[in-house]
């Protein structure tokens, strides 16, 4: 990117530039994000994911996508009640962290937990309603 010009039609045209280059670099900033992103339909199958969600749960993009997010959860009861939960937040879709008052884990591809936070966040598209988490890993 170039410097700031100093004459104010020029740093107009420059924001301009820098703004529509953003909004094409944005499915990279998406792609290295800090957190895990899984984004989710209504059925609860996974729709997308980025690098960090692969790192953090060892499975690759292709294992993840098309299948039920509760691959991704322990085993046992917390896991076989995700589905209401799933069908909860589909009916009044927010911006909201996920179990704020609980100990999330996630499971990973050999099996093993491990603590986790998550933050919600829905989106409306002409394919319809999509949620997408974002993971994070608590060390």
């Amino acid at each position: 990117m170039e410097k700031m010009p100093n004459d104010p039609v020029e740093q107009i045209k420059y924001f301009v530039d820098t703004r529509r280059h953003l909004k094409e670099m944005s499915p990279i900033f998406l792609e290295k994000a800090p957190d895990g992103l899984i984004v989710i339909n209504e059925e609860g199958y996974i729709c997308l994911v980025n690098e960090r969600a692969e790192f953090i749960f060892g499975y690759d993009r292709a294992e993840m996508e098309g299948q039920l997010i509760h691959v991704l959860l322990p085993e046992g009861s917390k896991r076989e009640g995700h589905g209401q939960h799933i069908i909860n937040y589909f009916k009044n879709p927010s911006v909201r962290e996920m179990g704020a008052d609980m100990v999330l884990e996630g499971r990973n591809k050999k099996g093993a937990t491990f603590p986790i936070k998550v933050s919600l966040s829905p989106a409306t598209t002409t394919e319809g309603v999509f949620a997408a988490a974002w993971v994070r890993r608590i060390l």
